[in-house]
């Protein structure tokens, strides 16, 4: 979403980051109050009933194309600044380096926007932040395999900083996050661990989260802790990739099931 945002922005158009999208004054009619929510595929506005895809949004705004991959490589030059900047005093490693390569899927920009930054042993590693955006520790990823949680006051899960009470997407580990913020859903959490179900359960209960959806690996263990995690929050569905052995981060037709199965209240 970010790119669309600064699409809008370059053309005068103000907007407003609520739930998966974008809140602007809806130009099919006379807003003074923004009601029309811009996605990452397309748009709805709650008061006209008007939706549709990015093209004919921008059209309507006299915004000739969607986003470039020019405004995309600036973007994501502007992200690394600002985490270059933030970044040895917000984890305390002075040998920390903005992570800022294409990797397993996910574009440079993602990581930058998630403030992922590398150490000289090649690890990749990601800040945590409790509710309040207050740091929290980070999880170092040691080539795409093994995994350690560092918590420097009790265990978050990733992204807690953005979890909203609308709808939010819980996922196993970091990479399905990735996946799923990806396709322009940023109210995603991951557990980092399925034996931390009944933590993640107290904080969903904690801000009183309703829709919740259940994304988790499609191998015994996923479906095993879903089921667990879904009995435990009845407010919650389980989104299930049809395909064994997969998870969000390698299943290629992830983009079809959000589109499908992913449901947020008006």
């Amino acid at each position: 979403m970010l790119e669309i945002q600064q699409t809008l922005t370059d053309h005068g158009i103000k907007s407003e980051l609520k739930g998966q999208g974008l809140l602007i004054l809806c130009p099919f009619h006379d807003d003074h109050n923004p009601s029309l929510q811009v996605f990452s595929n397309g748009f709805k506005c709650y008061a006209c009933n008007v939706s549709g895809n990015l093209n004919t949004l921008f059209v309507e705004l006299g915004i000739e194309t969607a986003p470039k991959p020019d405004l995309l490589k600036s973007m994501t030059n502007r992200l690394l600044r600002n985490v270059s900047n933030n970044l040895h005093c917000l984890v305390g490693l002075p040998d920390a380096k903005p992570f800022k390569a294409d990797y397993r899927g996910i574009k440079s920009y993602i990581y930058l926007a998630n403030k992922a930054f590398s150490l000289e042993d090649d690890t990749t590693c990601f800040p945590l932040y409790d509710l309040d955006f207050k740091y929290r520790g980070y999880v170092k990823n040691t080539y795409g395999k093994k995994y350690d949680n560092i918590f420097t006051n009790g265990y978050v899960p990733f992204n807690l900083q953005n979890l909203n009470a609308n709808a939010p997407i819980i996922v196993e580990g970091i990479f399905d996050a990735l996946s799923v913020q990806q396709l322009g859903y940023k109210n995603v959490i991951a557990l980092l661990g399925t034996g931390n179900i009944w933590s993640v359960f107290r904080i969903l209960k904690q801000i009183k989260a309703h829709n919740v959806h259940i994304l988790f690996d499609s191998d015994e263990s996923g479906e095993y802790a879903a089921k667990k995690l879904s009995d435990l929050y009845r407010s919650s569905k389980i989104l299930t990739i049809p395909e064994k052995s997969q998870d969000p981060n390698s299943y290629n037709q992830l983009k079809e099931l959000m589109e499908t199965e992913y449901e947020i209240s008006a």
